[in-house]
Parts: structure tokens; sequence; C-alpha cells
């Protein structure tokens, strides 16, 4: 999967300022993003458009199109007769407009012995929303989890900048 190249080149780089801490046990990345929409209109981008806007260099797939949020989980499904399923995170608080929940471990982290917790936020401000991701790990893995922070921000971090641009993009149109 590419996402793991990606995290061996992006953990030579220096710790990210949206990496909150790290260590041998864990890590805290947090994203903010404002949009100009309502926090309706942004949950609603979110939670129901991912294909459009998801880097599909992040998938099993290779095919943003085939991530999905369903009832329980942000999914990927795709294949012959839709066979091939992933579950990279379970939803386990709902409160639209306001956020999301979701547990699990994204990519290489899946294989892990680690739990991640996920939490989206969208918040009005003066120009619109404010949305926030937070995005804590722990667990054990024998190298250590420090060296995954970086790449995991990176990842994540650019997630939130397409999410951002395709709410904008859609605003213009």
């Amino acid at each position: 999967m590419r996402w793991i190249t990606f995290s061996l080149m992006m953990a030579l780089l220096p710790l990210s300022a949206s990496v909150i801490d790290s260590s041998a046990h864990g890590f805290t990345v947090k994203h903010e993003v404002v949009l100009s929409a309502t926090p309706e209109e942004a949950y609603k981008a979110f939670s129901e458009n991912v294909g459009s806007w998801w880097n599909g260099d992040h998938t099993f797939s290779g095919n943003a199109e085939s991530m999905v949020f369903m009832e329980s989980c942000l999914c990927e499904i795709w294949g012959e007769d839709r066979q091939n399923k992933v579950e990279h995170m379970r939803m386990v608080n709902v409160q639209p407009p306001m956020m999301m929940r979701m547990q699990g471990g994204l990519g290489p982290l899946q294989g892990m012995a680690v739990a991640g917790s996920m939490t989206i936020s969208f918040q009005e401000s003066e120009s619109g929303t404010q949305v926030t991701m937070v995005y804590t790990v722990g667990g054990y893995y024998p190298q250590g989890l420090a060296f995954l922070a970086v790449p995991v921000d990176g990842v994540l971090g650019e997630q939130m900048q397409r999410f951002q641009q395709f709410v904008e993009s859609r605003r213009n149109e």
C-alpha cells in the first residue's frame, strides 16, 4: 500500500507543529480548518462525500471513491460485487452536525497492537465553521510508535486540506 512508502519517507522529516505529542507508546495529532460554510453543510460534506475529497493514494483499493461513511464505520468497499471491504474506523459517537468520534487504526496502524481515537468537531465561527480533527493513537509496536506521528500527521493534514478545498470549491460553484 502506498501509505507505507509515504510513511517511511515522512518519518525522516522534523516533528510537525500539528503533532501535539509523541512517545514510544503513542501520539496525538491535531488539524484545524475554517470553512465558509455552516456546520450543517460542513458535516454533510465530510460525512456524505468522503470519496470526493479523500486521497486515493491512502486507500487499500487505490480509489478514493471506494471510501464511504456507513452507519457504523468509515469503510472502503470495492471490487467485483463489492466483495472487498476494509473497516478503517468504527463510529462510536455521532452527533450531527456538531461532532463525530471514531475508533481504529488507519493504514499500517491497522496491523499493529494499537488503538486510535479520532474526534472531528464542527463549530460555528465568525468566518463559518471551524473543523477540528484530533487523532490519538496508543499501544505497542516493537520499534515504538513515535516514528509514526509525523507520517500520520502528514496524511491527515493532507486529507483536511483536501476536505477544505472540496467544500470551498463547492461553495464557489
